[in-house]
């Protein structure tokens, strides 16, 4: 049978470096904090796992309700990693009362000489945390990261493997404790944990490349200032294939949009540029999409809609733009947007065309007083 001390001096190594290489890469970028908790979960581990060692060795070298206590503190905040994972906040006060009470509960029974139930107390609230940390994983399922459904499997393993050290402490000894526990389930326990921190070390790593990948994918994709598509994301959702039929373009340009940044700055033209965007979200389907493909200028692609759905679309913006007002120092400042429409109706056309179309349209639109909406085929809304 493998040493019971060399397994938990692997154990305490393989915590000891993967607590360090976490906090590295969490440094490396400081996005993804749920790195640095886990990190700092497993360099509690370190010391439960060592303080646990010396108990093992020599009975009378340490209390053991040390390690129990660093084993609750250390699941913990294993647990809020996983929080912080799923939500982007760390539940602390739940943390605290939580480490509180486990703590509380551990001292408790070790002075009351009733150190076989702190242990099983301290297997089954560890195989708790384990299995609650793997929930918090599944409810991030939506991120449909590769590496999560393996990364809950650890999880669920490792808190059974913690299970089977609670029964087998409660069949033996189930009050007070004669030294260590030394059991099959305690040596099992110690295989699983040693690859258990190294694959779930691996696997958080191998997730948060996924996510910034991700980011950077989005990133790429977005306009920072308002939080539509860019014009590549819009050439790479449409590419180069037709559009489907019954497809209309808008395309919008707020006008004298450079006045506004020349005169009051462009903290404030970008206020107007978001209050736009937020316009065409409200008045806009789930089904529409909208990008910024310019300083000033909008483009709207609506499925399933024929040029004048496109008109009316495009007025209603117009017209809830027109009213809105950005109070700025002192001053209140307002803005109208000009609007070009082209429809493929029954045609299938390229995006390009039909971007192409509702841009002379557009120009049809300024060059006649701006603030309306116009069609090349002559219809128009005037304002």
């Amino acid at each position: 049978m493998l040493e019971y001390s060399s397994l938990l001096l692997a154990l305490a190594v393989g915590c000891g470096a993967m607590s360090l290489t976490l906090a590295v890469s969490w440094l490396a970028n400081r996005r993804d904090g749920f790195l640095l908790v886990w990190a700092m979960s497993t360099f509690v581990f370190v010391g439960a796992i060592v303080g646990y060692g010396a108990y093992a060795a020599d009975e009378t070298s340490i209390p053991n309700v040390i390690p129990c206590v660093l084993l609750a503190v250390g699941m913990v905040i294993c647990w809020g990693a996983a929080c912080l994972f799923r939500s982007g906040a760390l539940p602390l006060r739940a943390m605290l009362m939580m480490g509180s009470a486990l703590s509380a509960v551990d001292v408790t029974l070790y002075f009351l000489d009733l150190d076989g139930v702190m242990y099983i107390l301290a297997n089954l609230s560890t195989a708790a945390f384990l299995a609650a940390s793997a929930h918090q994983y599944w409810l991030a399922r939506g991120e449909k990261l590769s590496s999560l459904s393996w990364l809950i499997g650890l999880y669920l393993v490792t808190a059974a493997s913690f299970v089977s050290c609670a029964v087998m402490i409660a069949i033996e000894t189930p009050l007070h404790l004669q030294g260590a526990p030394e059991n099959w389930a305690e040596v099992l326990n110690a295989i699983i944990c040693i690859f258990a921190v190294t694959g779930i070390g691996a696997l958080s790593l191998a997730i948060n490349q996924e996510r910034l990948a991700r980011d950077h994918r989005i990133e790429s994709r977005t306009d920072a200032l308002t939080g539509l598509l860019n014009r590549r994301a819009l050439d790479e959702l449409y590419g180069r294939a037709r559009s489907p039929r019954s497809t209309a373009v808008i395309v919008f340009d707020l006008d004298h949009f450079k006045a506004i940044n020349d005169l009051h700055g462009h903290a404030l033209g970008d206020e107007v540029l978001r209050r736009f965007t937020a316009i065409c979200q409200q008045v806009l389907r789930a089904s529409d999409v909208a990008a910024r493909i310019g300083g000033e200028e909008f483009a709207v692609v609506l499925p399933g809609s024929r040029s004048e759905d496109a008109l009316r679309v495009a007025e209603r913006i117009r017209t809830r733009f027109e009213g809105e007002s950005v109070d700025w120092e002192n001053a209140t400042i307002s803005c109208t947007v000009s609007a070009g429409v082209h429809g493929a109706d029954d045609r299938e056309e390229m995006l390009d065309a039909l971007l192409r179309e509702a841009d002379k349209a557009l120009y049809l639109a300024k060059n006649t007083g701006r603030n309306r909406v116009c069609g090349l085929d002559g219809q128009a809304v005037v304002a």
